[in-house]
């Protein structure tokens, strides 16, 4: 409410259609038509903040913000409250079925689109909810797909699935990327030139389809497999119960 407070009492710089929203949502709030149930609101904002991470960009003093908590804004949680709070009295019918959101540019917009969308399907997983992005462009669609793929990286997701991908044999081999700091070569009368290297900086390993050395293989190993996922979770868990009693942990 003090947001809505600071708009009203005009201690907030609004446009008129943000003070038409506030005094709205007052109203609303002392209407018998409606139900105000903060739950589900509070929950799509729990799960934002404590699941989700910047993927780019920089605090006003030049701080990095990729890797830290995507803690939403006064007016992000606003919209959230506005949207998920208000049902018809006495019933689980939400009141709002669709909304059109101005947001201008550079203010968090695309991200915080997809991170709406991340929130909107856990609350309703039990439906089998789908979520849909569109936009004007390609591009502008992918910006928040993108974000969300960021963060289920992040959250070990990657791993899990290339996991299912190798043991049903789509990839079974590897390709290497690395920089040769040593080797030899050998020339042989009538034979192929071969090359020896002795000494490499190794930099990538990656699993794939169509390898750069057909001779590598690549198999899972269930043990193995099965403790990374556990040390993979219980970080996860560790660092999402941290952020939502206020502490930060490194990863």
């Amino acid at each position: 409410m003090e947001y809505v407070d600071s708009i009203l009492e005009g201690r907030k710089i609004a446009c008129q259609e943000l003070i038409q929203a506030c005094r709205r949502f007052r109203q609303d709030l002392e209407n018998p038509t409606w139900d105000f149930k903060p739950r589900d609101a509070e929950f799509v904002i729990r799960i934002i903040e404590t699941t989700f991470v910047h993927q780019q960009g920089e605090r006003l003093d030049g701080t990095p913000l990729r890797g830290q908590p995507f803690l939403l804004e006064p007016f992000h949680k606003f919209i959230v409250y506005n949207l998920l709070g208000f049902f018809l009295a006495g019933t689980k019918e939400r009141r709002y079925k669709e909304a059109l959101i101005y947001i201008p540019r550079k203010n968090i917009k695309t991200s915080f689109a997809a991170a709406l969308v991340w929130g909107l399907a856990l609350l309703n997983r039990r439906s089998g909810s789908k979520v849909y992005i569109v936009a004007a462009a390609l591009k502008q669609s992918l910006e928040s797909f993108n974000f969300i793929n960021f963060n289920l990286e992040q959250m070990g997701e990657k791993d899990m699935n290339l996991y299912e991908r190798v043991k049903r044999g789509d990839v079974s081999q590897c390709s290497f990327g690395f920089d040769i700091l040593d080797q030899d070569v050998q020339y042989q009368d009538g034979e192929p030139t071969v090359w020896v290297i002795r000494k490499v900086r190794l930099y990538e390993v990656s699993v794939v389809t169509f390898p750069a050395y057909t001779d590598t293989s690549v198999e899972v190993r269930r043990t193995e497999f099965a403790d990374l996922k556990k040390r993979r979770s219980e970080a996860w868990k560790a660092k999402t119960l941290a952020r939502l009693r206020g502490v930060h942990v490194d990863a």
